[in-house]
């Protein structure tokens, strides 16, 4: 006689299979597949990045300004740049600091100019002097006397102050030249009387030219001072 199968497992001691065993082993099955399927979703959404909805995206459209607006900001703006004075940046350093090269200078010479100033320099200054007319300086006693004596024969006594007796004493200073020509005549002191003021500035200058300045003398001008008297003479 063969053997017969037994669940031992499942049946109680009256016969009755017992379903705990079932029920308990599909639990187990269901919770499993479950806690894989939230693995793979888990995973499934790390390695997978949703595509962005096109529809959900939102627009901006910037409307263009007024023309008045416009102008009110760029007369705000023109103001705020008037108000605020030019401060030096970055830009102005480079320009201050920046070397002029050689491309910036001129290429023409000012040679015309650079030679008058140089023949300006080496040109000695004017040598002048002055002395008295009846000076005794040894460097000008010959000469001044001869200038003397020409002044005395053009001076004349003038015969309106002769004839009213009018006598007085004047001085003034005349210039000669190199050349003997009268360089200027000024009067110093007044005498008081324009009829003899007169005569002496007259005498200076018609006895002009003079003797022209030696050369030993080592002058290009030379100023005399002299005293012009009337006096009436009554012995004659």
């Amino acid at each position: 006689m063969a053997p017969v199968p037994r669940f031992l497992d499942y049946h109680n001691s009256d016969g009755i299979i017992n379903g705990m065993g079932k029920y308990s082993f599909k639990v187990f099955l269901l919770i499993s597949i479950a806690i894989h399927l939230s693995m793979i979703s888990i995973v499934g959404n790390l390695y997978h990045k949703p595509a962005r909805d096109k529809d959900n995206t939102l627009s901006v459209e910037i409307m263009p300004l007024p023309p008045q607006e416009k102008k009110l900001k760029k007369e705000k703006l023109a103001r705020k740049r008037i108000r605020e004075p030019l401060r030096p940046g970055k830009r102005t350093k480079k320009l201050q600091s920046r070397k002029p090269k050689k491309t910036d200078r001129p290429s023409v010479r000012p040679i015309g100019l650079t030679k008058s100033y140089k023949q300006r320099k080496s040109t000695p200054p004017k040598r002048e002097d002055t002395i008295l007319l009846d000076t005794k300086n040894p460097k000008y006693t010959s000469y001044s006397s001869r200038i003397k004596r020409k002044i005395e024969l053009a001076w004349e006594y003038p015969s309106e102050a002769r004839t009213e007796e009018i006598q007085g004493r004047l001085t003034l200073m005349f210039s000669i030249l190199r050349s003997g020509r009268l360089g200027g005549l000024e009067l110093l002191r007044s005498s008081g009387f324009r009829v003899l003021d007169s005569g002496a500035l007259n005498a200076v200058k018609c006895a002009a030219p003079y003797y022209p300045i030696p050369q030993k003398m080592g002058i290009d001008r030379l100023n005399i001072i002299a005293t012009f008297e009337y006096q009436v003479d009554y012995s004659q």
